[in-house]
């Protein structure tokens, strides 16, 4: 019903595709071409090409949030596509970093400056600032900053806005993509709110409690076990069926993910599919 969606980068891939430690997906609907972040590096390009998918005569582009691995080929993409129309939340441009021991060096993990730079040359009516729900087009919409109402959700990780970190970054940044009309499906970039809150934020805006199809990152390569389990029965109480976990999501969460939703069909409710 709406189209293609084309999956461009991700942490895995069969060859002749390449991976890479990044996120980026392409959705045709409705005679529009929306580029759904834009990876860190080559991958993009390289899999395009052999995909046969044209990065030029994009109509929209979507940053999940303002990290490297999603944000990493924003100038390229706008310097092919002039005309662009470009969605994100105004958090996207400021200084990042991940310091996991305190001991370690920080590493930078915004996005470069060329990216920056791009988008703040962006003409005015082309460069979009989603601090609240907005429909891009007919049925489909941008979260914009999602609530965190749930405290066993957390941003995965020891992020900060500054190098000495001493300023906790929130990542109120994080966006998703939902599709509407008959059945939901959400587009998550890195999930850094957590599945749990986005679903209720969408749910919530919408009114509508039926989502079919959940894709994308969902950062728990570092949830503890509890996590993990309130996140699989986040799942089991919505009406989801397909589950695309990729990028950030993790071998150990994708391992439980498996476990408990097979579970969930022998007890003979309707199971999800959980796809690679």
């Amino acid at each position: 019903m709406f189209g293609t969606i084309t999956f461009l980068v991700d942490n895995v891939a069969e060859e002749p595709f390449i991976a890479e430690h990044g996120f980026s997906l392409l959705l045709e609907t409705g005679g529009k071409r929306i580029l759904f972040d834009t990876g860190q590096a080559d991958a993009l390009f390289y899999n395009a090409k052999e995909l046969n998918v044209p990065l030029t005569d994009l109509d929209m582009l979507i940053l999940s949030h303002g990290h490297y691995d999603h944000g990493g080929n924003v100038a390229k993409i706008i310097e092919l596509n002039p005309l662009i129309q470009f969605f994100a939340h105004p958090d996207c441009l400021i200084s990042r970093w991940s310091i996991p021991v305190k001991a370690n060096p920080p590493n930078p993990i915004g996005l470069d400056q060329q990216d920056k730079e791009a988008i703040r040359n962006l003409p005015e009516d082309h460069c979009h600032w989603c601090e609240q729900p907005v429909e891009i087009m007919a049925d489909v919409w941008i979260t914009g900053a999602i609530p965190r109402l749930n405290p066993f959700e957390d941003v995965g990780g020891s992020f900060y806005t500054d190098e000495q970190g001493r300023t906790p970054d929130l990542i109120r940044d994080d966006m998703a993509l939902w599709l509407g009309g008959e059945s939901t499906t959400v587009i998550c970039g890195c999930c850094h709110s957590g599945i749990k809150n986005t679903l209720d934020h969408i749910i919530s805006f919408t009114g509508v409690p039926q989502i079919k199809t959940l894709i994308g990152g969902f950062h728990l390569f570092m949830a503890d076990e509890e996590r993990l389990l309130q996140t699989v029965s986040t799942i089991n109480d919505t009406t989801v069926q397909d589950v695309y976990p990729a990028h950030c999501t993790g071998e150990p969460a994708i391992v439980v993910l498996q476990e408990q939703l097979q579970a969930r069909m022998q007890r003979g409710k309707v199971g999800l599919k959980i796809r690679m």
